[in-house]
């Protein structure tokens, strides 16, 4: 059955009401909460940074994807302006939450390593004017990354089809009530990529790729840099790099994987 157009935002706080100084801190579980991001999950639900307040919720039980879309339907009834998504895996601080909420846009990232060495960034860049210490981005994971509601609003407006029941009777949720698919996964075109062949993407890049896909910008705050923990911090593992071009030296690099083969043992 087809969701009236009318319906189609589901349960929301209008854009007048919403609070431009309120943020929702969505964290998806799918795994442990690393200690490192927990503490400053407690800070910001105590405390506010650069006269903002938030409001923090973690979820796990689904699907990294699922856990995204049904945090941003709790998102939506409440009256933050913005949603800023911090994985259960990234070691970041209140210096990094300051800096990425004093951008005026409104889809911007936090630069954080994969899980690999020598260090690689997760994103990819595109040609085009920095907007100070901010690269156009392809695409932006979502490990640490800010949108505002109102992009939110117009990626629902725009993709009705992905609207849809939840099935979900428990809690906080009511059976039927309207969700959306805004955090995908599947194939997209070509054209997005530049290829001769159409590619799969996640979540995280799915939300980058809609709002592209509307006339939007994605940016990366290169200064902006947060850790990823798996078996060791990634970002301090690699060394704390600048910017997104420098480069680790041969034997700095034979260093870190000397020491990141003893932390695998040592686990």
């Amino acid at each position: 059955m087809t969701i009236p157009h009318d319906k189609i935002l589901g349960k929301h706080t209008p854009e007048a009401e919403r609070d431009p100084k309120l943020v929702f801190i969505g964290v998806p579980m799918s795994g442990e909460l690393r200690w490192e991001t927990a503490q400053i999950l407690s800070y910001l639900s105590q405390n506010e940074v650069a006269g903002y307040k938030f409001v923090v919720r973690k979820l796990g039980g689904f699907g990294v994807a699922k856990a995204r879309n049904v945090l941003l339907w709790l998102a939506r009834q409440t009256k933050a302006s913005k949603v800023l998504w911090i994985d259960s895996d990234i070691n970041c601080g209140p210096a990094q939450i300051e800096r990425i909420l004093s951008h005026d846009v409104d889809l911007v990232g936090g630069a954080y390593p994969k899980k690999q060495i020598p260090l690689t960034w997760v994103g990819e860049q595109i040609p085009g004017d920095y907007m100070g210490d901010l690269a156009p981005m392809l695409h932006l994971g979502t490990g640490f990354l800010l949108h505002t509601m109102k992009m939110i609003d117009e990626i629902i407006i725009n993709n009705p089809s992905i609207s849809y029941h939840s099935d979900e009777d428990y809690g906080d949720f009511v059976k039927n009530d309207i969700f959306h698919d805004v955090f995908s996964m599947g194939v997209v075109d070509d054209k997005w990529w530049n290829t001769t062949y159409p590619r799969y993407i996640t979540e995280d890049y799915y939300l980058s790729y809609r709002w592209r896909k509307l006339g939007g910008q994605a940016w990366l705050d290169t200064k902006c840099q947060c850790g990823h923990i798996g078996y060791a911090d990634y970002l301090k593992l690699n060394g704390q790099l600048m910017d997104l071009t420098e480069r680790l030296n041969d034997a700095n690099l034979k260093l870190q994987m000397a020491l990141h083969k003893e932390r695998i043992g040592d686990n």
